[in-house]
Order: structure tokens, then sequence, then C-alpha cells
């Protein structure tokens, strides 16, 4: 079986993902992976070490390199705290869900997602007063997503996700945009 990882990143970020890759790639010698990158930008060099780092496996690695026009973005508030690319997790879910159907065999079975619980006095006083998410409702952090990509397309979330951070201005972009969907998804 491949596993499947996705990443969302700009240019400034391909080495600290290279040196992810590399590890996953030598701890792991019988796995295999697909790499599936969004991004704005490389420049060759970086491409050819993308590539050549996949070489590295034995059991076989691959990347795949999804070059987003920024356009889709433009209206959207984000600030200098974070990179654009905060937004290409939210649409990375649509574009995969027709390219990877082995995934759904390994997916959460009875949950759109698994996520970490991000946590702390000022995020619950944020999610509360601010995104009027239920008391009980576990925020989740964005940065690391295990998604059921059947549910994900079957209940529009990138769509979803995408309405919302088009018209409002969120602490956290991302993350406020994508628990307000999966909170009103149930």
């Amino acid at each position: 079986m491949t596993v499947n990882i996705s990443f969302g990143i700009d240019q400034f970020y391909i080495p600290m993902m290279g040196i992810l890759m590399t590890s996953l790639i030598k701890n792991n010698p019988t796995q295999r992976f697909s790499f599936h990158v969004f991004l704005d930008n490389a420049d060759d060099t970086d491409c050819e070490k993308l590539n050549a780092l996949c070489q590295m496996s034995s059991a076989g690695a691959q990347v795949t390199l999804y070059f987003l026009d920024t356009e889709l973005f433009k209206n959207f508030y984000f600030t200098q705290e974070y990179s654009i690319a905060i937004f290409y997790r939210v649409i990375a879910g649509d574009f995969l869900s027709d390219k990877l159907d082995e995934l759904l065999e390994n997916a959460p079975k009875e949950n759109l997602l698994s996520a970490v619980e991000d946590y702390g006095e000022l995020l619950c006083y944020h999610v509360k007063n601010n995104l009027n998410l239920p008391a009980e409702y576990r925020y989740f952090n964005t940065g690391l997503l295990y998604l059921n990509l059947k549910f994900w397309s079957e209940a529009n979330i990138t769509e979803q996700a995408l309405k919302l951070l088009s018209c409002n201005k969120y602490r956290l972009p991302d993350q406020d945009a994508l628990n307000t969907v999966v909170c009103r998804n149930g």
C-alpha cells in the first residue's frame, strides 16, 4: 500500500519539507510514499532535489507538484504572520479526492477528519467569542490533517471554507474556516 502525504507550502518551506520526506523514506525503507505538494512557485533546482529524494527510496516514492494560481486567494484576509500557502490545505482535499480512491479504505471511518486538538486559554476565548462554536466543540489544528476524502468531497468542505474565507477576517484564517465548516457538518 502507498502512503499518500500532502503538503501545502510556499517555496521557502521546500527545504524543511525535504527533510521530512528524507526522514520518512530513510526510516521506512519498505514503505511506498506518494508526496503531493501544493505550492505556487519552485525553481528547477528544487524540483530536481525533490525528485532525487524519491530515488533514495528502495520501496519506491514519487512526488507530484501542483502549482496553484494565487489569484484564487487574492481577496482572502491574511497577515504577514502567515504565508498564502495556508490556504492550499483548504483545497487539497478536493484536488486529491478524485485521484486517490485507494485512500478511502484507510480513511477515518466515522469522521470527516482526524486532527490534533488545539487548545489554550486565548484560543478557547477566541473559539467561543469570535467563532461562536459550541463550548464542547474540540477545535483542531490544521497543520496535520488525516482526511476522509470521500466525506470531504460529499460535504463540499472546500467550497464552504472558501466561501467563509472570502467574506471573513479570521484570526487564524484556514484553521478558523475549516473548524467552522467541520463543526457545521457534524
